[in-house]
């Protein structure tokens, strides 16, 4: 599939709204989606994931919203919770999260994020995100589901951080 390409920047996005440099427009998008669309055999509601997705990629949070919340499937809730995240909404992105269910992406993510905070040189991270299970951290989060725990987490990281108490979240 061609579709790489649309994630093609000079970074990823990131966490917050953006906008970064290096992110298409969104009438250049929209117009290379509709050839792609042209050109690949997807079905309407795919189409719809993939112009929303590029879109929130390149940091255009507004109509990325307004698709994914037309989309009532755990793919269109998964990534309206990302959207939600990105603004940063992290109750809107907490209530999408959990609206997800099991997602296939889950054991992936928690896979990356556990390789990411095992890294030596992340451990003061880790210990601030991952709560102490019998004197080791663990990924499991606290028995929620992965996105939904990592946001908890990485809320109470960034409000102890910034000065905030956890109650202001």
């Amino acid at each position: 599939m061609e579709s790489k390409r649309f994630l093609a920047t000079p970074e990823p996005p990131d966490l917050g709204p953006g906008p970064r440099p290096g992110v298409q427009d969104e009438l250049a998008l929209e117009k290379e989606l509709k050839l792609l669309f042209v050109s690949e055999e997807m079905p309407v509601q795919k189409q719809q994931l993939v112009r929303a997705l590029v879109l929130l990629w390149h940091d255009h949070l507004d109509l990325a919203h307004e698709i994914a919340q037309d989309i009532a499937t755990p793919d269109g809730s998964f990534l309206h919770a990302i959207m939600h995240r990105r603004e940063p909404d992290y109750g809107n992105a907490k209530y999408w999260f959990h609206r997800v269910g099991k997602h296939p992406a889950y054991p992936r993510i928690a896979a990356g994020a556990g390789s990411f905070l095992n890294a030596p040189e992340n451990g003061e991270l880790r210990h601030e995100l991952l709560p102490a299970e019998n004197g080791t951290r663990s990924l499991s989060l606290i028995g929620v589901s992965v996105p939904a725990g990592m946001l908890l987490h990485c809320n109470l990281y960034f409000a102890r951080s910034n000065g905030w108490k956890p109650s202001r979240c």
